[in-house]
């Protein structure tokens, strides 16, 4: 795990895009071991959704969905949905929020 972080770091972005993919791929395969380092996790893949390469920006989404999927606490499960529109999509989110 730690070289995905040092990956995602890089100042490569075709490295940093692969970490993501690997973050992704781990959170399928080994879901158990993402979910406990999730404190970690998140704020990392949180901060490179706002890279200015757009294939880091759309994997580091997919990767942050793929990830929060992994927690099995079902009082969090309800606001990851919430947490991901505003990351990702934050003028969706408040768009949505003045039209209330």
């Amino acid at each position: 795990m730690a070289m995905l972080f040092k990956a995602c770091k890089h100042t490569e972005w075709r490295v940093k895009w692969f970490g993501l993919e690997c973050f992704s791929i781990l959170s399928r395969e080994h879901p158990l071991e993402v979910s406990v380092l999730l404190p970690k996790i998140i704020p990392l893949l949180s901060s490179m959704v706002w890279d200015t390469k757009t294939q880091v920006s759309k994997s580091a989404g997919k990767a942050l969905m793929d990830c929060c999927n992994t927690n099995l606490n079902p009082d969090v499960k309800v606001s990851e949905r919430l947490t991901h529109q505003h990351l990702v999509y934050p003028r969706i989110g408040a768009l949505n929020n003045t039209q209330r």
